[in-house]
C-alpha cells in the first residue's frame, strides 16, 4: 500500500481508497501489457503488465477531482453517460430510493484520460432528480497529465451535448 504518496482530498462515494488503488494499479498494469505485448509478444506483455504495476505503485500519486454539474437527470442525458461517456467502461450501476421518492442514480466505471487517453480514471457518479456529482480520481506521475479534469470535461461535454438534442 502507498498510501503515503497519495494527495488526494478528493471523497470516494462508492469505493474504499485501497479498491480505488488496485483498480488503478490494475488498469496501468493492463497498458503496460499492451505495450510491451505490441513490442515482445507474450513474454513482453507480461513484463510491460509487471512494470506497469510496479511503476504505478512507486512512481505515483493518486489524484482527484469532483465536480457538480446542475444537469437534471433525463433518460436522454443518463443514456449519453453510459454510451458516450463510459462507453464499455462501466463497472456498476444502482439506484437508490432517497427520502424525497426520487431515486439517486449510481454509476462506476473507469475511463481513458489523460495524454492519449491512455491513463485510466475511475470516475464515480451520484446522480439525483436534479444534479450530478462527479468524482474522478487517476495515478499521476512526474509529469501531469491532468486526467482527472480532462475526464470530468468530457463528461460535462457529453451531458450538455445530451441536453441540446
Amino acid at each position: 500500500m502507498v498510501r503515503n504518496r497519495d494527495n488526494s482530498d478528493v471523497p470516494s462515494p462508492l469505493l474504499t481508497l485501497d479498491q480505488l488503488n488496485e483498480m488503478l494499479f490494475d488498469g496501468i498494469a493492463h497498458a503496460g501489457a499492451i505495450g510491451g505485448g505490441m513490442g515482445g509478444g507474450a513474454p513482453g506483455a507480461s513484463g510491460g503488465a509487471k512494470g506497469g504495476r510496479f511503476g504505478a505503485r512507486h512512481f505515483t500519486r493518486l489524484d482527484g477531482e469532483q465536480q457538480v454539474f446542475p444537469i437534471p437527470r433525463s433518460d436522454a442525458s443518463q443514456q449519453a453517460v453510459r454510451i458516450d461517456f463510459f462507453g464499455d467502461g462501466a463497472l456498476e450501476e444502482t439506484e437508490e430510493p432517497s427520502a424525497s421518492r426520487d431515486a439517486t442514480l449510481k454509476i462506476l466505471g473507469v475511463v481513458g484520460s489523460g495524454t492519449m487517453n491512455m491513463n485510466p480514471c475511475i470516475v464515480q457518479i451520484v446522480w439525483s432528480p436534479s444534479e450530478l456529482h462527479a468524482f474522478a480520481h487517476a495515478r499521476e506521475g512526474v509529469f501531469k497529465q491532468r486526467t482527472c479534469t480532462k475526464a470530468l470535461q468530457r463528461l460535462g461535454e457529453v451531458v450538455d451535448a445530451a441536453g441540446q438534442r
